[in-house]
């Protein structure tokens, strides 16, 4: 085969750099492929990695925003997730693909912790008592006891729920928090105590 000019090896060199793919390069300059790749190989230190893989059926921007609004908690789950790029996008995408795209913008899987749905003077009531005794001493505490009851649930739902946010997001949000129902059938209540002196009794209510 005939040797090709400087001249065009230097476009084939240009237009590698800049990021076009070696066929590419060899359909714009009428050159054989092999050439574009022999000469991609003298000089590939300096051209950037050619990109594989199909292209991303969302834009940066979208994922973006759909990470924003997870972390935010207006998106709470993998589908919503998927319902809002149908909707904003037309785009039809798999719920791994949700998930790849806030995982690359940096958020995590955390699973929701379950507590008891409070209304707003209970919030406040809780609010004004962590005030109160923030400046307790170790000795003051001794004389507190402190109590819980614990349900078994016979046919309840025991799988996690999964929220997602940004690792320093993680404490200030709603979404962490999955309430629960105190009330319903088909279920056992122990209660227990424990003091700084030790465990009380477990009791079956």
């Amino acid at each position: 085969m005939r040797p090709i000019s400087q001249e065009k090896v230097d476009q084939v060199v240009v237009q590698l750099r800049n990021g076009q793919s070696t066929r590419e390069v060899a359909k714009n300059l009428g050159v054989s492929l092999a050439t574009v790749i022999r000469i991609r190989e003298r000089d590939k230190e300096n051209i950037p990695e050619p990109k594989r893989g199909r292209p991303a059926k969302v834009s940066s921007g979208t994922k973006r925003v759909l990470a924003r609004k997870m972390d935010t908690g207006q998106l709470r789950t993998l589908r919503d997730g998927q319902r809002y790029i149908r909707a904003t996008t037309g785009v039809e995408v798999n719920l791994t693909s949700v998930y790849n795209y806030i995982k690359q913008e940096g958020l995590k899987a955390y699973a929701q912790q379950k507590k008891p749905h409070l209304t707003e003077k209970q919030i406040e009531a809780r609010y004004n008592f962590a005030l109160e005794h923030v400046n307790w001493t170790v000795d003051q505490w001794k004389h507190v006891m402190f109590s819980d009851e614990t349900l078994i649930s016979r046919v309840g739902p025991f799988g996690k729920k999964f929220y997602y946010c940004c690792p320093e997001h993680k404490h200030l949000r709603a979404q962490p928090v999955q309430e629960t129902q105190q009330h319903g059938g088909g279920k056992m209540m122990l209660w227990g105590c424990i003091t700084y002196y030790g465990v009380g009794d477990a009791c079956w209510i």
